[in-house]
């Protein structure tokens, strides 16, 4: 009786698993297409923002149909690996609001967006960075991939100095040092070197901003104390000499010389 009941039991029990299979295989089926209309929903998203995105790009072209398409063609074999297509889209926007030609934009965006990942800033941020130092020296959108690398290895060099500290720096910095005819490299070079001293750049940047601007144009109480000092410097030496040599000769001077520093309207916080 014992065996009997035993494998009676075991039936039922074999049953009993059978009828769960069952029941889980059709939650399973019931899941799958929760989560299949889950994926369906957002992708409707992503391709309505998407849309979105791309209806504001169409409204700063002025290209034929067919340009504006061959264009978001080449913006989306971007994605993937430099973003999603609804990003891309926005960086792209931002791109042509700040006057690239249409037909660099895309070559544009994907220099910037590479500049962004590798110093982890937004692409809006990248792109501001870019085109304020290319603007500054009067550079095309042809000149993007090469001033990115210098831009990377401004931080790489200066210690890893974080991209918005950068972007602060040359935005006060290089439309000065730019109409003074002072190469970028330079600038980059002092800066990359002041920040590898442990200098913020942000800082080391507005008290070089201010050295040149009262260099160039000085008052007349530090013209009075250059000339007895014998020291004769202006916009134009200061572009022949460049940013390195100039800071050279007058660093000796604003050591422990209270009265040219003020009159050079220097931050304490930055080379004073």
């Amino acid at each position: 009786k014992v065996g009997k009941s035993s494998s009676i039991s075991f039936a039922s029990m074999g049953g009993a698993i059978g009828a769960v299979t069952k029941i889980a295989a059709g939650m399973g089926l019931t899941f799958g297409a929760m989560e299949i209309g889950k994926m369906v929903i957002g992708w409707a998203k992503d391709t309505i923002e998407f849309q979105n995105q791309w209806a504001r790009v169409t409204t700063l072209l002025s290209d034929t149909p067919a340009a504006v398409k061959n264009m978001q063609r080449e913006m989306l074999n971007l994605s993937g690996h430099l973003g999603s297509s609804t990003a891309l889209a926005k960086g792209l926007y931002t791109v042509l609001q700040q006057g690239v030609e249409p037909t660099k934009a895309v070559q544009f965006l994907a220099t910037a967006t590479k500049l962004a990942q590798v110093t982890f800033i937004e692409t809006n941020a990248a792109v501001d960075l870019l085109d304020n130092t290319l603007d500054a020296y009067g550079l095309t959108a042809d000149s993007a991939a090469v001033i990115s690398d210098k831009l990377f290895a401004i931080m790489k060099v200066g210690g890893g100095v974080a991209a918005p500290e950068l972007a602060q720096a040359i935005t006060k910095l290089v439309p000065v040092t730019s109409n003074m005819g002072i190469a970028f490299d330079e600038v980059g070079a002092v800066l990359a070197t002041l920040a590898g001293a442990g200098f913020n750049m942000g800082s080391a940047a507005m008290a070089l901003t201010s050295i040149l601007k009262n260099l160039a144009d000085p008052s007349s109480q530090l013209s009075e104390t250059l000339a007895g000092m014998k020291i004769h410097i202006d916009a134009t030496t200061i572009g022949n000499e460049g940013l390195a040599r100039t800071l050279a000769r007058i660093a000796p001077i604003i050591q422990g010389n209270s009265a040219v520093t003020a009159e050079l309207q220097i931050n304490a916080r930055g080379l004073g």
